[in-house]
């Protein structure tokens, strides 16, 4: 990456900007997959890289190359003794739980020769040994993420209740194995290039990661204090740079205790499905209390909301740290983007 560019990712975790905020913009022209299954899509690593080396994607902005080794959101569950299910559009990873009993737990272990890992590892080399993109780190999940898909999400949300301290044991150990993953997958990629990202591009020089915990969105701010923040806190601790994924109006609420951690850089805001655009005002007071906070702020949009992001440049302060994602239509959408961006 150009020195010059990584500066200004330099300066996004630090919460500044060099020359405004920091647009990732894609044009895709890519041919369009044809009829496959979703095995293929998944686990046919052959068929992956010819979609690779067919891809045909333009960059603009603050956007380089790269791609996400995408296994779909939680693929450390399978390394660790659970089960996936390719499918359309992702990859299942709790449909079969494996901790039917929590004396089952001692049973979790990392294997390096699971499926899973193999596919994983297997992708990132090849891709890194084209020598053309940046790679990411595959998304291994949020732990309580992980632990629903090995024990059932109905029954883990009765276990906080039922089960408390094996619930609490369990995150201990899912914790280290989820630790000891990352560091042998950003091992890999560190003999072919220098920093990382995950599946949200914000480059870093160190270690990085999108923590999330969509597991979250179901209990009450106690219960986060309880059984998600102290081990947000620990992988905030074990990174270099760290965002949070804070995914629907049902995480709000525990956003205050996200924002006091210190080593968290940045929110990145997803509205949900329903739920009006990344620019509304409705959200302001959500980037208001998170610049407030000395956070970075980051989020998709849609290019066919050129007004609507101009007037939201207008509202917030460009000269922290605002990186904004967006898959254009065409080269004339990046080239307004960067425009508006440039005058805000």
């Amino acid at each position: 990456m150009r020195e010059d560019l990584q500066k200004k990712y330099d300066a996004f975790w630090e919460n500044k900007a060099i020359d405004g905020p920091m647009l990732y913009l894609q044009v895709d022209n890519s041919p369009p997959v044809g009829d496959i299954t979703p095995e293929q899509k998944w686990t046919d690593i052959d068929y992956r890289m010819k979609r690779f080396e067919q891809s045909d994607i333009a960059y603009y902005g603050d956007a380089y190359p790269y791609v996400f080794a995408d296994f779909g959101p939680g693929s450390l569950a399978p390394c660790i003794g659970g089960n996936f299910i390719p499918a359309e559009y992702t990859i299942w990873f709790d449909q079969n739980p494996i901790i039917k009993d929590w004396d089952d737990i001692n049973k979790l272990r990392f294997d390096k020769n699971s499926e899973m890992w193999n596919l994983m590892t297997e992708y990132c080399r090849r891709l890194c040994e084209k020598g053309s993109h940046k790679i990411s780190i595959p998304d291994l999940g949020g732990t309580m993420d992980i632990i629903a898909s090995l024990r059932g999400t109905d029954a883990l949300l009765y276990d906080l209740y039922d089960n408390r301290e094996e619930v609490l044991r369990c995150i201990e150990i899912v914790s280290d194995l989820w630790e000891h993953s990352y560091n042998l997958i950003a091992d890999l990629l560190a003999k072919y290039q220098e920093g990382s990202a995950t599946w949200w591009p914000i480059w870093s020089r160190g270690r990085s990661f999108t923590l999330q915990c969509d597991f979250c969105a179901m209990i009450s701010p106690d219960m986060y204090n309880d059984f998600i923040h102290p081990h947000i806190k620990r992988q905030t601790e074990f990174l270099d740079n760290s965002i949070f994924h804070l995914d629907g109006p049902g995480q709000i609420s525990h956003l205050d205790m996200m924002l006091t951690l210190p080593k968290l850089d940045a929110i990145q805001w997803v509205p949900g499905d329903g739920s009006p655009s990344v620019f509304d005002p409705c959200w302001d007071d959500l980037y208001e209390k998170i610049q407030r906070a000395d956070k970075g702020i980051t989020f998709w949009c849609s290019s066919t909301e050129l007004d609507e992001y101009e007037k939201w440049l207008r509202r917030f302060d460009t000269s922290k740290g605002i990186f904004i994602y967006c898959v254009c239509k065409e080269e004339k959408e990046a080239k307004e983007m960067i425009k508006i961006a440039k005058l805000s």
